[in-house]
């Protein structure tokens, strides 16, 4: 079996709030994977995150090099506009935080799964006219 490391990268934010995020994936990890988080507070990502970039691939490279890292999981959809050049710099997979939702609810639906009824989105009850 391969072993294959994981980073996910979760930045503006502090080790306690990664730490959550690093233990549910590796919940889900595949039997031989490791998870990896990294949390650097650098820059607002509210008005896009290019000018990340270059922390990025000083980072990734980083992991790909120290940790093993051979994928680099973005956590956040702010960091959509460096997936191809983190890619291009880095040469493995990035994988957008974004995306990923997206391609798993798609999973979710090919399976004929949905949306749980039986609480938080149960249906609500049927609203009657209040007599005056």
């Amino acid at each position: 079996m391969t072993r294959r490391t994981i980073m996910i990268v979760n930045p503006n934010t502090t080790g306690a709030m990664t730490a959550p995020v690093v233990t549910a994936a590796r919940r889900v990890a595949a039997q031989g994977s490791s998870v990896v988080g990294a949390t650097r507070r650098w820059a607002s990502v509210a008005h896009g995150s290019l000018h990340l970039l270059d922390t990025f691939v000083t980072e990734g490279r980083r992991a790909l090099q120290e940790d093993g890292a051979e994928a680099v999981v973005l956590g956040c959809a702010g960091l959509t506009d460096v997936v191809a050049p983190l890619h291009d710099a880095l040469g493995v997979p990035v994988i957008d935080g974004g995306g990923r939702r997206v391609t798993m609810v798609e999973g979710l639906l090919a399976q004929g799964l949905t949306t749980s009824r039986a609480a938080t989105f149960a249906a609500p009850e049927r609203v009657r006219p209040v007599a005056e």
